[in-house]
């Protein structure tokens, strides 16, 4: 449709500092998984949840 504004420009856009960010909980996630092989699993990543819901 000719009408819908934004349909060419869908690009996402991200700047340094959540780039950092990003990065930063991938290696974070890479870390812990290899120290221990269960920090990745279902029942953690409910209790990680849980435990950020209740922080906020």
């Amino acid at each position: 449709m000719k009408g819908i504004k934004g349909s060419k420009d869908r690009h996402f856009h991200i700047n340094g500092s959540n780039f950092v960010l990003f990065c930063a909980i991938i290696v974070v996630i890479a870390i812990f998984t290899s120290i221990n092989h269960n920090f990745l699993s279902y029942q953690n990543f409910i209790n990680i949840l849980v435990a950020a819901s209740l922080i906020g």
